[in-house]
């Protein structure tokens, strides 16, 4: 699900110098919500160097909204993200990041909160190893999901 302001809340909310940073994403198994870490934790710590406010939210509260500020907090006081978590539930006690999700905090405290590594390549930073690691096993889950869906899919039809 995903829930997107109308333009004219959008603008009315501009004009009182709230800014939106929109980032569509499932709460699913399937969803890399890791691979945005980078750009969310870099714009809530703008915000907040800039003297405002932030919101962090989705759908339920509980989830990815919980997973992305457990992100930040780990990111910006390098905490583990089990004291992450705790923070983020002592303040929203339904904050629970599902399972994926938690998994990728796993992965982004790995990476010592930057996706990419610090030297350049052909002037490229390839990803750092436990995410290539994760990205793969995780591409693999994705596509014997699609594939297990299609069967039943294809079962249903016949049957």
């Amino acid at each position: 699900m995903d829930y997107d302001l109308p333009d004219e809340s959008l603008a009315r909310l501009r004009s009182h110098g709230i800014n939106q940073l929109h980032v569509s994403k499932r709460d699913e198994r399937d969803e890399n919500l890791l691979e945005s870490f980078d750009e969310l934790c870099a714009v809530i710590e703008a915000e907040l160097q800039g003297g405002k406010k932030v919101l962090v939210h989705c759908a339920m509260g509980i989830s990815r909204s919980a997973t992305v500020v457990c992100a930040y907090l780990m990111q910006r006081f390098a905490l583990p993200r089990s004291d992450a978590k705790q923070l983020v539930k002592s303040k929203r006690n339904v904050a629970n990041p599902n399972s994926a999700f938690y998994t990728q905090l796993r992965i982004w405290g790995q990476c010592h909160y930057d996706l990419r590594a610090a030297i350049s390549i052909n002037g490229v930073k390839p990803f750092k190893q436990p995410y290539q690691d994760w990205l793969q096993e995780f591409e693999l889950m994705k596509r014997e999901r699609r594939e297990r869906r299609e069967r039943e899919r294809a079962a249903s039809e016949m049957g």
